[in-house]
């Protein structure tokens, strides 16, 4: 979001909501990683060292795009159409 050409707010407001976005995921991984450890080791395993590194990767990628496609929208609205 830093090296993304947009002003400093928007970039500060995507990093707070970006920050808490991952964090929201990172607490449902502990919680599922919790008990998949008491239910079955493998499972707990695969999960922990595959899935959830993929999923908690695209929640990065999915707030960057969502994050990126606000920044151009208000960006069209600021400037005026050219005729």
């Amino acid at each position: 979001m830093l090296a993304y050409p947009s002003s400093w707010l928007m970039k500060g407001i995507g990093i707070v909501l970006g920050f808490f976005a991952i964090q929201a995921v990172n607490v449902l991984r502990v919680i599922t990683l919790f008990y998949l450890a008491a239910w079955n080791k493998e499972v707990f395993e695969f999960a922990h060292l595959y899935l959830w590194q993929v999923l908690i990767m695209l929640d990065v990628l999915i707030v960057w795009l969502v994050w990126v496609r606000q920044v151009a929208r208000r960006e069209a609205m600021v400037e005026p159409v050219a005729a």
